[in-house]
């Protein structure tokens, strides 16, 4: 029992001796700490080309466009059901949400500031990607209440709503695009 508390005290000590401003005398010279709005852009790229190819392993399935074959059961996928406890068939909504959504805003709030106007546009057609695969694939989705970080619940919008969304940020995105004032680069974008 003695040993017990010897060695309970001590990772007591070890514990509480490190540094508690760690994250404010350390800077990491190889990573930013404030990302640029054009550093957002290639891992969403990324996962809008994969994203969908994940889901077809299981869509497919379900829609009859190939079948399981060996073994002596047949998949939940091949009975129209799904796998339970499992996020099969749910990267669009992983990638729409996760992957783009607070990305996206804040490569939309950090173009605005920047006067990017090509990458806002970018990221206005990427927002509008999103819903429009989305609500293609799965029906009614959230749009309104998608980016609200204090809800743990939400109400599902009608696809015509998606639809309207998704022709609002297109022409959001045709508007920036168009814009030829403001910090717009050929670098980052073909033309400006």
């Amino acid at each position: 029992m003695k040993k017990l508390y010897i060695i309970l005290i001590t990772m007591c000590f070890v514990f509480n001796s490190g540094c508690k401003k760690f994250l404010d005398v350390n800077t990491n010279p190889n990573a930013p700490e404030v990302a640029e709005a054009n550093l957002y852009l290639a891992p969403m790229l990324h996962w809008m080309v994969t994203g969908p190819q994940y889901d077809g392993r299981f869509i497919g399935r379900y829609t009859q466009n190939w079948a399981y074959i060996g073994g002596t059961s047949i998949p939940t996928w091949d009975r129209m059901g799904y796998d339970a406890a499992s996020d099969n068939g749910a990267e669009l909504w992983r990638d729409v949400y996760f992957i783009l959504g607070q990305n996206l805003v804040e490569m939309t709030r950090k173009a605005e500031a920047e006067q990017r106007w090509d990458l806002l546009g970018v990221a206005y057609i990427l927002k509008a990607w999103g819903w429009q695969t989305l609500t293609d694939l799965h029906g009614e989705i959230t749009i309104k209440e998608a980016m609200d970080a204090t809800k743990t619940e939400f109400s599902y919008d009608s696809q015509e709503f998606a639809y309207q969304e998704v022709q609002r940020l297109l022409n959001l995105a045709i508007a920036s695009l168009q814009r030829a004032d403001g910090n717009i680069s050929s670098t980052y974008l073909a033309v400006g």
